[in-house]
């Protein structure tokens, strides 16, 4: 499967392989379709590693200055 390019790059991969697995599974579960569902995982895990959300967007929105 090719990779997808992300606009303005990744800005977040924290849980990217987890959400690339869990949207596999989830697609899998619904179609049986191997490619279909890496397809979908694909673009799922794209989307969020485009995004600010996740781990270390919440690490950096708590930060406390010394």
């Amino acid at each position: 499967i090719p990779g997808i390019t992300v606009d303005g790059g990744a800005v977040n991969t924290t849980g990217c392989g987890d959400v690339f697995g869990a949207a596999f599974h989830y697609h899998y579960t619904k179609t049986s379709d191997l490619r279909g569902s890496a397809e979908f995982a694909n673009r799922v895990a794209a989307s969020h590693v485009g995004s600010a959300t996740g781990g270390s967007a919440q690490v950096a929105a708590n930060r406390r200055s010394p």
